[in-house]
């Protein structure tokens, strides 16, 4: 069973479902993952050039307790990979700052 389950999301103005985490580092960064249909693509391949995008969707982190703790949020990410697969399409990204 997948740690993490994927939420309804938005990037850029896509519609999708993904979600967003952190990830324990030495800095500490927030990355997250964006699945679309295959249908919006080139939409998705535009965004991996542009250096801000708007993510809105669910944000987990996981406790020292080892509980999940999950929140909606709005970021503005940095999309960091563009891949094809059989769910469809999937983009990486790395929160630049959050959106109050």
């Amino acid at each position: 069973m997948a740690l993490y389950q994927l939420q309804s999301a938005t990037l850029g103005n896509i519609e999708g479902e993904g979600f967003a985490f952190r990830k324990r580092t030495v800095n500490s960064r927030i990355r997250g993952v964006f699945f679309a249909t295959e249908d919006v693509q080139d939409k998705l391949q535009a965004l991996v050039e542009e250096d801000e995008v708007h993510f809105s969707g669910v944000t987990y982190r996981k406790l020292r307790s080892g509980k999940i703790k999950k929140r909606v949020a709005d970021f503005v990410v940095n999309v960091k990979g563009f891949l094809s697969v059989r769910a469809g399409e999937r983009v990486t990204f790395e929160v630049i700052e959050e959106v109050e």
